[in-house]
């Protein structure tokens, strides 16, 4: 139990780290590639590293224990008691409050896990349901029910294409085309995921917003038609 506390912690504080650099050094720069590089590399590394922390020999520990730095009161209680002729063995007791807060991070973190595996099936009913053919490396799935536009790595969705004329059409894949091409999929699929592990962290809807609303160099959608909007795919998973 310890040794998860101190990796959410440690992912935490990772996190934490990463979006204060953002927010003091680039939020306001114009290198929107390099921005979402830095927050995804900042999301990896902060994920990554606590674990690689644990695995390391003890005189490699940069960062503290949680038992190092917090009171052991606080800590899940252990018990010693005997076992056999004269040996002892651990027994593990956790407190209340401990336990009352591992099933509510677990009937919290299961909630949403349920919610991102029912917004996949949306996406899979909505790819059945819809007619389909190629472009390019991609397979267009078209419907003319009031269905979001969006794309879902190699998958373009088309919302009402019966209001498009053949150009719009065009322009609207050419759009989510470039979010294909720079698997802006994989940002919204890693963002949900950690929002699911780490939901309890404020820090985590700075990163969403900030992920889903980078914009890329082609990425405006000028020219699409009055009547036509093309909804990121976050939009999708938030409904």
């Amino acid at each position: 139990m310890n040794a998860y506390i101190n990796y959410l912690i440690e992912a935490n504080l990772g996190l934490l780290l990463f979006a204060v650099i953002y927010w003091l050094f680039l939020r306001n720069e114009n290198q929107f590639s390099f921005n979402r590089a830095f927050l995804l590399a900042g999301i990896l590394f902060s994920l990554l590293f606590p674990l690689w922390h644990f695995n390391s020999p003890s005189g490699a520990k940069m960062i503290p224990s949680i038992s190092e730095v917090m009171p052991s009161y606080w800590l899940p209680e252990v018990s010693v008691r005997p076992h056999g002729q004269g040996s002892l063995s651990p027994a593990v007791t956790t407190g209340p409050v401990w336990t009352i807060l591992e099933w509510v991070y677990a009937i919290v973190a299961m909630g949403f896990t349920v919610l991102f595996v029912i917004r996949l099936m949306r996406i899979g009913k909505l790819f059945l349901a819809s007619r389909k053919y190629r472009w390019n490396t991609c397979l267009v799935a078209e419907s003319e029910e009031r269905q979001p536009t969006f794309s879902f790595f190699n998958f373009i969705f088309i919302g009402q294409a019966n209001q498009l004329t053949p150009d719009e059409k065009q322009e609207v894949m050419v759009h989510e085309w470039i979010h294909v091409r720079k698997l802006h999929s994989f940002d919204i699929i890693l963002i949900n995921l950690l929002a699911i592990g780490f939901w309890f962290n404020p820090v985590v809807r700075m990163y969403r917003k900030t992920l889903v609303v980078l914009p890329s160099p082609g990425e405006s959608g000028a020219g699409i038609g009055r009547h036509f909007s093309c909804q990121p795919l976050q939009s999708f998973f938030n409904t």
